[in-house]
């Protein structure tokens, strides 16, 4: 943050968990889950450039930081992301498909603070996993911006 407020730089904070990964570790067991979960994160870092950062937040939960993304190129990438994910489980031939719910925030408009963009990032991302799993809000959540919707 403190590098994008001295260069006015935009980036992007992105929060990813996997759809039905619970499934796997039910039906296959915790070691397959594991592999699995190593391989996303292999697949994922190639999918990503040298300067994006990506972290594993715990579970089945994932954290991406891309210096100068924006709305316009979002979209792509994300999408190059969740195809990087279910690649990866058909590659290990799981009969379970693995899916991603992704929420974005980008910096400055959705938050000038680590907590503010995690905040908007994560509930973007609770938004696509309710959609995901069929329980759709009645009504929108006032304080989730527009830019959450971006899977």
């Amino acid at each position: 943050i403190e590098k994008a407020q001295s260069t006015s730089e935009r980036f992007a904070l992105v929060v990813c968990d996997l759809n039905s990964f619970k499934s796997v570790n039910d039906q296959y067991g915790h070691p397959a889950g594991n592999e699995l979960l190593r391989n996303i994160a292999l697949a994922l870092r190639e999918s990503c450039r040298s300067s994006d950062t990506i972290a594993r937040l715990g579970g089945d939960e994932f954290a991406f930081l891309f210096p100068t993304m924006d709305e316009q190129s979002s979209e792509s990438r994300l999408a190059t992301l969740q195809e990087a994910i279910r690649q990866t489980s058909r590659e290990l031939q799981i009969e379970i498909e693995i899916s991603s719910s992704m929420g974005v925030a980008f910096y400055p408009q959705d938050g000038q603070t680590a907590e503010e963009l995690l905040g908007v990032a994560d509930r973007g991302m609770y938004l696509r996993k309710r959609e995901f799993y069929g329980l759709y809000p009645q009504t929108a959540d006032p304080i989730v911006p527009e830019t959450v919707t971006v899977r």
